[in-house]
């Protein structure tokens, strides 16, 4: 067997393809022929290489490692959150007690202006007994 139909039946040789007879020839070729001996060696460490780069390699722990710093990044958001809520929250509560407190005590004092001494009704027609007075229908009846 010369050195070109050798390389050429390498890789078949390689894969386990090739049939008895061209398999012991080649044995042969590469056990006499240096080159071609090369040749194979070279085809099989990259054959290896190249198996074992396709070979994913999941590591077991990637989805801890995702969660726990999905977990890290809402507990950052979430103190970020609490800490301005602290501070906040008692701000807002004492602005909302001085404006219910201004209210209460503007709608006082315009309740108070409206009844002052010029729009009160006079003394006598408080006093004034309204039942005893008689009916209209009875004088306009009579």
């Amino acid at each position: 067997m010369n050195c070109s139909s050798c390389q050429k039946q390498l890789e078949s040789f390689i894969e386990g393809n090739a049939s008895g007879d061209i398999q012991m020839s080649l044995k042969t070729h590469l056990e006499e022929c240096e080159e071609c001996h090369k040749v194979y060696t070279a085809m099989v460490i990259t054959n290896r290489v190249i198996s074992q780069e396709k070979e994913l390699k999941v590591n077991p722990f990637i989805s801890t490692r995702i969660m726990e710093h999905i977990n890290q990044q809402e507990e950052i958001s979430v103190n970020k959150n609490f800490e301005l809520s602290r501070i906040l929250q008692p701000a807002l509560l004492t602005a909302s007690v001085a404006l219910a407190l201004f209210i209460g005590i503007s709608a006082g004092n315009m309740y108070q202006k409206t009844t002052t001494a010029q729009n009160s009704i006079p003394e006598e027609l408080m006093l004034m007994n309204d039942a005893s007075m008689e009916s209209l229908n009875l004088i306009i009846t009579e």
